[in-house]
């Protein structure tokens, strides 16, 4: 009997002072815990990668309209009267100025000039479409669409339009506010 009470003596000792590790009921507090801290943070972090690609599009659109006019101002070197037959003139040189200046890659039949309002009825490609308003012989303004946009309410949101004075506004009208 005394080998028993001395290993119980002896288990006492040991499970009193070299006790390591974590219980369950700590375990399962930390990753409680966790789980709220992700439900938490996984909503805003998809918020900031959605207005951060909200962003890139106006930066496009931006940058083509800049780079339109640029290249209108080449255009009156020669012609005192801009018109969308004088961007599409020459083998789309002028077309692929403007994605050159404008840093993005040239793809036939990506940009579309026009000399009046436009609503954008070609969607739904693997690359974004482009679309520069000509009136009265002067860029009024640049219409941006991602690519992959559908026609849903909230890919039509991404369409991007940049007017002349500044002004963004998002749609499928381009259109003077």
């Amino acid at each position: 009997m005394s080998k028993f009470k001395s290993f119980t003596k002896e288990m006492r000792k040991r499970l009193g002072t070299d006790v390591k590790g974590f219980t369950l009921i700590e375990v399962i507090v930390v990753l409680v815990i966790l789980a709220i801290l992700m439900a938490i943070a996984i909503p805003n972090v998809l918020g900031y990668i959605n207005k951060a690609k909200g962003t890139e599009n106006e930066l496009n659109a931006r940058n083509v309209f800049m780079a339109a006019q640029v290249e209108t101002a080449e255009i009156l070197k020669t012609n005192p009267s801009v018109t969308a037959t004088n961007f599409v003139a020459d083998s789309n040189k002028h077309l692929k100025s403007i994605c050159n200046l404008a840093n993005i890659d040239y793809v036939d039949g990506q940009i579309t000039v026009v000399e009046d309002d436009v609503t954008t009825t070609e969607n739904a490609k693997n690359t974004p479409k482009i679309v520069i308003v000509i009136e009265d012989s002067a860029i009024s303004g640049v219409q941006y669409v991602p690519a992959q946009t559908q026609a849903t309410p909230e890919d039509q949101a991404k369409i991007v339009n940049y007017h002349s004075d500044g002004s963004i506004n998002y749609g499928t009208k381009f259109a003077e506010q």
